[in-house]
């Protein structure tokens, strides 16, 4: 992705090359929208998703973590997001979304 006009970077927190599963929900829908990160920081993800979805649309989402060495257990963020952007692509959509709450499962 490009830099916007003058070459900085605004992103508040490092983000890290992760591919996790994401199952998105909006209010009033049963079934979620599947994805899956692409990269992750301690502020929001970056995802892949198949449905269009509004910006500043506030949802609820299930962040499924990998398995690491030290835990031998996937563990699942279970985070209220605001979609910051979206962006149209040739076969889906990506999805910039802030966390603005969480809590975990282990």
């Amino acid at each position: 992705m490009a830099l916007p006009e003058g070459g900085k970077d605004r992103r508040q927190h490092v983000r890290v090359p992760l591919n996790c599963h994401v199952h998105l929900r909006r209010q009033g829908r049963l079934a979620p929208i599947r994805a899956e990160t692409r990269d992750v920081s301690s502020g929001g993800f970056y995802c892949l998703v198949n449905e269009p979805v509004t910006s500043s649309q506030i949802l609820t989402c299930d962040l499924i973590l990998p398995e690491f060495r030290s835990r031998k257990k996937a563990m699942t963020l279970h985070c209220t997001i605001s979609i910051l952007r979206v962006e149209e692509q040739a076969s889906n959509f990506g999805l910039a979304g802030q966390i603005l709450d969480y809590s975990v499962e282990n």
